[in-house]
């Protein structure tokens, strides 16, 4: 697994910022480079199917298990302890399966605008990727790289925010994952939940309060279940780390800096950092 690392190679702490798709590590860079100036060392890797690491062909080596084992192997080759974990869409389950399985790599965790539920409503079109014979059809039409890149431009509230734009082979990857999971929503997510139930590290759900796919709701319910702190963008889409990096990564460090102080029950800081 390829890793974008940023800032100092001794520093006070570390984050490990998972992407989504369609999207890639890219779209962590304006965050990323916030965290670094402020001291910390960030490491954002190409998930499997991205970018410069490794493009696997099936289901099973794109999905959660694959890539935690893949983070995980990376955090020990790089010496990494203990690190803030933070993962959007695609990353939030990424993040949850790597805190279930390696605990001691994550000290802390934050999702952003993500899934974690089996019973997540598929809608129009998506939903016509379970049909029978059409299903397949369906599904190269909506996960081409035209397709995908006209998805991206819906997500954000602002129009000038754009997620990164996907190749051919990081179309095929999403295209493979995507695919699977509307297929077996339930059989695949059910683990997921159960792991986040689990959990028993300090945590932080940030949502986009604009977001088409994921409304406020499940970010609220996101937290219920991991019985972490949640913090509302108001005027962001999906897309927090490219639409408001620099109040995610304010977010980002305060949570940090109450970890360190041992109170991260405690308000982030000023209510506009967070809904402003």
């Amino acid at each position: 697994m390829h890793v974008n690392a940023y800032g100092p190679t001794d520093p006070s702490a570390t984050f490990v910022l998972l992407h989504g798709f369609p999207g890639g590590a890219d779209d962590w860079r304006p965050v990323a480079e916030a965290l670094a100036e402020g001291g910390s060392r960030v490491l954002v890797p190409d998930l499997l199917g991205f970018g410069a690491s490794p493009r696997p062909g099936s289901f099973e080596g794109l999905w959660t298990g694959a890539q935690a084992d893949a983070v995980a192997a990376a955090l020990d080759a790089g010496g990494v302890r203990s690190a803030v974990v933070v993962g959007h869409d695609y990353g939030g389950p990424v993040a949850v399966t790597l805190a279930d399985r390696r605990p001691d790599l994550v000290g802390a965790l934050v999702l952003a605008n993500t899934n974690i539920f089996p019973d997540t409503p598929v809608t129009l079109p998506l939903s016509l990727v379970r049909l029978p014979l059409l299903g397949w059809v369906a599904e190269r039409l909506l996960f081409s790289a035209p397709s995908l890149a006209m998805l991206a431009g819906r997500l954000a509230v602002s129009p000038d925010v754009r997620l990164h734009a996907n190749d051919r082979s990081e179309a095929r990857s999403i295209r493979i994952l995507f695919a699977g999971v509307l297929r077996q929503l339930a059989d695949l997510y059910t683990p997921i939940l159960e792991a986040a139930g689990r959990l028993a590290v300090p945590t932080l759900v940030l949502w986009g309060a604009g977001d088409p796919f994921f409304d406020v709701t499940q970010g609220r319910r996101t937290a219920d279940v991991l019985g972490a702190r949640f913090e509302l963008l108001d005027g962001v889409g999906h897309l927090p780390p490219a639409e408001a990096p620099d109040r995610v990564a304010a977010l980002l460090t305060g949570w940090r800096d109450e970890i360190a102080a041992g109170d991260p029950s405690a308000p982030v800081g000023p209510d506009q950092v967070a809904s402003s």
